[in-house]
């Protein structure tokens, strides 16, 4: 990197499903963390994408300046909607 400077646009797409039994056991109990088990294996990766935050980091390495953005879907992942073609629950997503 000859250039100290920064434009670069960062997606962070926590993996919330994979917590959320665990989350919800906790605090409702066993019955809780099954449904939530199978609204994560139902709704999938739709979860996480709620949770989506992007960042546009700007500036230089010494002093970045990063900015939440909104949420503006790009045609990719319009397109995209995280289809596991091996996952028999597709259907459902």
């Amino acid at each position: 990197m000859k250039s100290r400077e920064l434009d670069q646009e960062i997606r962070v797409l926590p993996d919330l499903h994979g917590a959320l039994p665990l989350a919800a056991t906790a605090a409702g109990g066993p019955g809780a963390g099954v449904a939530a088990l199978l609204i994560g294996k139902i709704a999938g990766k739709k979860i996480d994408k709620i949770a989506e935050t992007r960042y546009r980091v700007t500036g230089t390495l010494d002093a970045p300046n990063i900015e939440r953005i909104g949420r503006e879907a790009s045609e990719e992942e319009q397109d995209d909607d995280f289809r596991d073609p091996d996952d028999p629950l597709a259907d459902f997503q």
